[in-house]
C-alpha cells in the first residue's frame, strides 16, 4: 500500500500515509519496506532528508537479503557521492542483488564482465548471459544492448531479427535509443520486413523522445526522395530542431537551408551564423563551406565579406581533418606558400577520392551535401 500512496496509483499521492505505512512495516521487519522507507529518506521525499538513515535501512534490509536494497547500496558505493568509491564493495553488492533478481544489478554485472571494471575478469559469455537476464526481467537498457550486439556482430553472431526484437522491447517502453534503432531498421528492411510508414511513426516517436539523431534523420528524409512526398518545410523544421539541440551536422544542414534557400526564405546571416556553430563543432564540410565563402564572398548581398585570412583559416582546419579540396583553396588563397608548396597543394588536392564530396559548394546553392555526414 505504500507504494501506492508513494506513486499516486489508484490512490490520491500521500507522501505521509506512505511514509507512515513503510514505517510501521518495516517496524515488522519486512525488508522491502526498510528499502522503501529508506528511499525516501535517501530522497528527502516527505521527510527532511538524512542520508545516514538511509544508509542503515538499507543495510538492515540488505542483509535480509532484499534485492532492491542490495543494488541501491551497490549504486551508492559505485557512485561514491554519499559514501567514499568504493568498487568492490559495490561489484560485491550488485552480484548479490542480481542474484536476487533485481534486473538493474544484472544488467550492471554484465558491464563489469563485459569490461572488466574493477578487476572483474572479462567473460563475454557471463557479460551476455547477465545482459539477456536482465533484459528478459524488462530493464530497458539492456534491452537496448542486447539490440546493439545481435544488430552489429560483436560477441554474438550478428542476428538482425533477434535485434529488431530487442529494439522493439525497448523502444515500446519508451528509450529513445532503440526507437532510433527501430525506425532505421523498418526504413532499411533489416531485421524486419521494409515499412516507410513504420519508419516514420518510430522517427518520429524518438524525435519527440528527444533524440537528436532521429531529428536529423526527419530532417533528411523529408529533403531527399526517399519518401512518397517530400517536404522542404518539414526538413527544415527538423533541421532546425536537431541543430539548436546540439547537431554539428544539422547546423551545417540548418545553414544550407537558409542559403538554398530550402523550405525557408533566404538568410545569409542566418547561413552564416549556422556554419560557424557547426565548423566550430567540429564539422569538417562547414570548414570548407566558411573557406569559400570567405574566399569569395557573397557579391551584393554585403553580408559575408571577402577576408583571404579567415578564408584560409578555415581551409587550413578542413585540411587538417582530410578535406582535399580544401588543399586546392589553399593553393590559390595562401600567399605564404612558397610556389613548391602550391604545386604540392594543388597534387595533394588532386590525389584519391576526397572524403568529403561536396564540400564548398554552399556559396552556388546547387546540390548542397545534407545526405553526407
Amino acid at each position: 500500500m505504500g507504494e501506492l500512496y508513494e506513486a499516486g496509483s489508484l490512490v490520491q499521492k500521500d507522501l505521509q500515509r506512505a511514509l507512515d505505512l513503510y514505517a510501521q512495516a518495516a517496524k515488522q521487519n519486512h525488508p522491502n519496506a526498510k528499502y522503501h522507507l529508506g528511499k525516501m529518506y535517501e530522497q528527502g521525499k516527505g521527510v527532511p532528508k538524512d542520508v545516514k538513515k538511509a544508509l542503515k535501512l538499507y543495510e538492515e534490509a540488505a542483509q535480509q537479503k532484499d534485492g532492491e536494497a542490495l543494488a541501491a547500496l551497490a549504486a551508492i558505493y559505485y557512485v561514491g557521492e554519499l559514501v567514499p568509491l568504493d568498487v568492490p564493495k559495490a561489484i560485491n553488492y550488485y552480484n548479490a542483488a542480481a542474484k536476487r533478481g533485481n534486473a538493474a544489478a544484472m544488467g550492471m554485472m554484465g558491464h563489469f564482465y563485459e569490461t572488466g571494471e574493477g578487476s572483474v575478469q572479462r567473460d563475454m559469455n557471463k557479460a551476455l548471459a547477465m545482459y539477456a537476464q536482465a533484459a528478459k526481467h524488462g530493464d530497458v537498457t539492456c534491452q537496448y544492448v542486447m539490440g546493439t550486439w545481435y544488430e552489429s556482430g560483436i560477441n554474438v553472431a550478428a542476428n538482425y531479427e533477434k535485434a529488431f526484437g530487442y529494439y522493439k522491447q525497448a523502444a515500446l517502453a519508451g528509450e529513445s535509443r532503440a526507437q532510433l534503432c527501430v525506425a532505421q531498421m523498418y526504413l532499411n528492411g533489416r531485421g524486419v520486413k521494409a515499412d516507410r510508414a513504420s519508419a516514420m511513426k518510430w522517427y518520429n516517436k524518438a524525435a519527440a523522445n528527444g533524440s537528436v539523431s532521429a531529428q536529423l534523420a526527419l530532417g533528411r528524409l523529408y529533403y531527399s526522395d526517399d519518401l512518397t512526398q517530400p517536404s522542404n518545410k518539414d526538413a527544415f523544421k527538423w533541421f532546425a530542431k536537431a541543430a539548436n539541440n546540439g547537431s554539428p551536422t544539422a547546423q551545417r544542414c540548418l545553414a544550407y537551408c537558409y542559403m538554398c534557400p530550402i523550405g525557408c526564405e533566404r538568410n545569409l546571416r542566418e547561413c552564416l551564423y549556422w556554419m560557424e556553430r557547426a565548423a566550430n563543432n567540429g564539422d569538417v564540410y562547414a570548414m570548407m563551406e566558411l573557406g569559400q565563402m570567405y574566399s569569395f564572398g557573397d557579391g551584393m548581398e554585403y553580408v559575408v565579406p571577402i577576408d583571404k585570412a579567415k578564408a584560409v583559416f578555415w581551409c587550413r582546419q578542413a585540411a587538417a581533418n582530410g578535406c582535399l579540396k580544401a588543399y586546392q583553396r589553399l593553393a590559390y588563397d595562401d600567399s605564404s606558400l612558397s610556389d613548391t608548396d602550391r604545386e604540392a597543394y594543388l597534387r595533394k588536392a588532386n590525389t584519391g577520392q576526397d572524403p568529403y564530396p561536396g564540400a564548398g559548394i554552399c556559396r552556388t546553392g546547387a546540390n548542397p551535401p545534407i545526405l553526407n555526414d
